[in-house]
């Protein structure tokens, strides 16, 4: 005889609240990380913008590179 349990297809699967409240969590996780990094950039910028201009020069930057090598780092 034919078996029917084979021929019928599986739905499809939903998410589970349990797979939602994971995801959820990855997420925040994600954007609390985020904030922390964008102020942990941010002070960074500060504590710079207050040297003054001879400290710099020094190193040979300028002012208007501040943002960029706090962000990216590096020689441009």
């Amino acid at each position: 005889m034919h078996d029917v349990s084979r021929a019928r297809s599986s739905p499809a699967r939903q998410p589970t609240i349990f797979g939602l409240g994971l995801t959820a969590a990855r997420d925040l996780a994600w954007l609390i990380a985020a904030i922390a990094a964008e102020l942990r950039i941010r002070g960074d910028i500060r504590k710079l913008a207050a040297m003054d201009d001879r400290m710099f020069k020094d190193n040979g930057l300028g002012r208007c590179e501040i943002e960029y090598r706090v962000r990216y780092g590096g020689h441009q």
